[in-house]
């Protein structure tokens, strides 16, 4: 399955987690280059609305992994 690209769009799902706690009604507006500029209350927007009901969405895990403690474990610097 792939993704849509959601460039220039502003989505709107039914959940949203700001931090602490889920919230309802806030739209993430997404500019041409994929970044996130906004999340605001509401949806009105001049680019194209993604409405997601049943989704919530979450911030991107960090791939922390790393293998630098074997360095470690053969003495290596």
């Amino acid at each position: 399955m792939t993704s849509p690209d959601l460039r220039g769009r502003t989505l709107a799902p039914e959940l949203v987690w700001t931090g602490s706690t889920f919230e309802r009604q806030l739209a993430i507006e997404i500019d041409h280059a994929g970044t996130i500029v906004s999340v605001r209350r509401g949806s009105e927007t001049d680019s194209p609305l993604l409405v997601l009901p049943g989704r919530a969405i979450l911030p991107g895990f960090v791939n922390a992994h790393s293998h630098a403690f074997q360095r470690g474990l053969r003495a290596e610097p």
